[in-house]
């Protein structure tokens, strides 16, 4: 499978909810960030691997209630890929809504 078409996979994967068809999509040397404040969001920043990956993932989900998730732009270039992405979640611990719209995301999502 080529970079486009995994990066598509694993947004279908994540936006339906498929942890383990993520993870299987998740190459285990990914390199990938996240950006925010992290007053917010205690999982920003970058991560190196497969289980970090899948960490912030599932703290997130523990964290957030997700309401929209849009893929606006995705850039490939080999086997690397970066998406930008506008989502609005719901804060679990404080009902608050936040829209969000990320920059490109630094990341090598390709699978073995």
């Amino acid at each position: 499978m080529d970079t486009r078409a995994i990066v598509d996979e694993l947004q279908r994967a994540y936006r339906a909810g498929d942890g383990e068809r993520v993870a299987a999509l998740v190459h285990d040397d990914i390199d990938w960030c996240i950006h925010g404040p992290d007053n917010v969001f205690s999982f920003e920043g970058p991560r190196r691997g497969k289980a970090q990956v899948m960490e912030v993932l599932a703290t997130i989900g523990r964290q957030f209630e997700p309401k929209n998730y849009q893929l606006e732009t995705v850039i490939v270039q080999g086997d690397r890929a970066a998406a930008l992405i506008r989502s609005s979640f719901v804060q679990r611990s404080t009902g608050r809504t936040m829209n969000v719209h990320s920059p490109p995301s630094c990341g090598s999502p390709t699978a073995a």
